[in-house]
Protein backbone atom coordinates (compact mmCIF):
# COMPACT_ATOMS: atom_id res chain seq x y z
CA UNK A 1 0.00 0.00 0.00
CA UNK A 2 1.25 3.33 -0.68
CA UNK A 3 1.25 5.98 2.09
CA UNK A 4 1.98 9.76 1.65
CA UNK A 5 3.37 11.07 5.33
CA UNK A 6 5.04 14.33 6.52
CA UNK A 7 7.24 13.13 9.01
CA UNK A 8 7.50 15.79 11.88
CA UNK A 9 10.81 18.60 11.21
CA UNK A 10 11.45 17.99 7.66
CA UNK A 11 10.36 21.64 7.03
CA UNK A 12 6.80 19.20 6.34
CA UNK A 13 8.43 17.33 3.59
CA UNK A 14 5.99 15.15 1.81
CA UNK A 15 7.04 11.78 1.12
CA UNK A 16 5.47 8.75 -0.30
CA UNK A 17 6.00 5.34 1.69
CA UNK A 18 5.31 1.70 -0.31
CA UNK A 19 6.19 -1.32 2.33
CA UNK A 20 6.70 -4.82 1.57
CA UNK A 21 5.45 -7.01 1.46
CA UNK A 22 2.24 -5.32 0.73
CA UNK A 23 0.09 -8.03 2.95
CA UNK A 24 1.73 -7.27 6.09
CA UNK A 25 -0.59 -4.72 7.51
CA UNK A 26 1.03 -4.83 10.71
CA UNK A 27 4.51 -4.00 9.66
CA UNK A 28 2.73 -0.94 7.26
CA UNK A 29 1.50 0.42 10.70
CA UNK A 30 4.55 0.12 12.88
CA UNK A 31 6.53 2.36 9.87
CA UNK A 32 4.15 4.37 9.49
CA UNK A 33 3.63 4.80 13.68
CA UNK A 34 7.78 5.83 13.74
CA UNK A 35 7.79 8.13 10.52
CA UNK A 36 5.04 10.25 12.25
CA UNK A 37 6.81 10.65 15.79
CA UNK A 38 10.39 11.77 14.18
CA UNK A 39 10.84 14.93 15.07
CA UNK A 40 14.59 16.83 14.28
CA UNK A 41 14.95 15.45 11.47
CA UNK A 42 16.92 18.43 9.53
CA UNK A 43 17.08 15.94 6.08
CA UNK A 44 15.08 14.12 4.53
CA UNK A 45 18.00 12.08 2.97
CA UNK A 46 18.16 11.15 7.18
CA UNK A 47 15.00 9.35 7.19
CA UNK A 48 16.02 5.97 6.09
CA UNK A 49 19.03 5.60 8.46
CA UNK A 50 16.87 6.51 11.61
CA UNK A 51 13.63 4.75 10.39
CA UNK A 52 16.10 1.12 9.96
CA UNK A 53 17.07 1.96 13.70
CA UNK A 54 14.11 2.46 14.86
CA UNK A 55 12.22 -0.79 12.87
CA UNK A 56 15.45 -3.30 14.29
CA UNK A 57 13.81 -4.01 17.82
CA UNK A 58 10.53 -5.62 15.69
CA UNK A 59 12.42 -6.38 12.16
CA UNK A 60 16.06 -6.83 12.20
CA UNK A 61 16.20 -7.37 8.32
CA UNK A 62 14.23 -4.30 7.95
CA UNK A 63 15.77 -1.76 5.39
CA UNK A 64 14.55 1.42 3.49
CA UNK A 65 16.29 2.92 0.83
CA UNK A 66 14.61 5.89 -1.34
CA UNK A 67 13.08 5.58 -5.05
CA UNK A 68 16.07 7.37 -7.38
CA UNK A 69 14.96 10.41 -8.05
CA UNK A 70 15.59 10.09 -12.18
CA UNK A 71 12.63 7.28 -11.86
CA UNK A 72 9.96 9.69 -10.18
CA UNK A 73 7.23 10.76 -11.97
CA UNK A 74 5.62 12.59 -9.88
CA UNK A 75 8.82 14.64 -8.08
CA UNK A 76 7.41 13.60 -4.38
CA UNK A 77 10.18 11.68 -2.58
CA UNK A 78 9.51 7.59 -2.42
CA UNK A 79 10.62 5.56 0.14
CA UNK A 80 10.66 1.70 0.06
CA UNK A 81 10.57 0.36 3.65
CA UNK A 82 11.26 -3.86 2.96
CA UNK A 83 10.65 -6.07 6.16
CA UNK A 84 13.01 -8.44 4.78
CA UNK A 85 15.70 -6.00 3.62
CA UNK A 86 14.90 -6.12 0.31
CA UNK A 87 11.92 -6.98 -2.20
CA UNK A 88 12.72 -10.48 -2.54
CA UNK A 89 13.93 -12.12 0.39
CA UNK A 90 17.14 -14.27 0.62
CA UNK A 91 15.22 -17.40 1.09
CA UNK A 92 13.06 -16.95 -1.94
CA UNK A 93 16.72 -15.92 -4.10
CA UNK A 94 18.36 -19.28 -2.62
CA UNK A 95 15.16 -21.32 -4.10
CA UNK A 96 15.03 -19.87 -6.80
CA UNK A 97 18.89 -20.19 -7.82
CA UNK A 98 19.07 -23.73 -6.76
CA UNK A 99 15.67 -24.35 -9.28
CA UNK A 100 17.37 -22.06 -12.28
CA UNK A 101 20.63 -24.49 -11.73
CA UNK A 102 18.65 -27.86 -11.45
CA UNK A 103 16.94 -26.50 -14.80
CA UNK A 104 19.94 -25.55 -16.47
CA UNK A 105 21.45 -28.56 -15.43
CA UNK A 106 18.82 -30.60 -16.70
CA UNK A 107 18.89 -28.59 -20.10
CA UNK A 108 22.72 -29.26 -20.65
CA UNK A 109 22.04 -32.78 -20.36
CA UNK A 110 19.40 -33.54 -23.04
CA UNK A 111 21.54 -31.05 -24.57
CA UNK A 112 23.83 -33.19 -24.82
CA UNK A 113 22.63 -36.13 -25.12
CA UNK A 114 20.90 -34.61 -28.07
CA UNK A 115 24.36 -33.69 -29.78
CA UNK A 116 25.64 -37.44 -29.13
CA UNK A 117 22.38 -38.91 -30.47
CA UNK A 118 22.95 -36.35 -34.21
CA UNK A 119 26.74 -37.53 -34.30
CA UNK A 120 25.72 -41.14 -33.72
CA UNK A 121 23.29 -40.51 -36.75
CA UNK A 122 25.01 -38.56 -38.72
CA UNK A 123 28.14 -41.63 -38.17
CA UNK A 124 25.69 -44.43 -39.33
CA UNK A 125 24.82 -42.75 -42.33
CA UNK A 126 28.20 -42.19 -43.39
Amino acid sequence: MTEVVRPVGVLRTRVEIRTYPREDEAFERLVLDQLRRFDRVRHAAAIPGRLDVLLQAAYPRARSRYQDPLASSTGTPLLYVFRDGSLINEDELSDAASSSSEAASATGSMAGAAAFSSSREANSVA
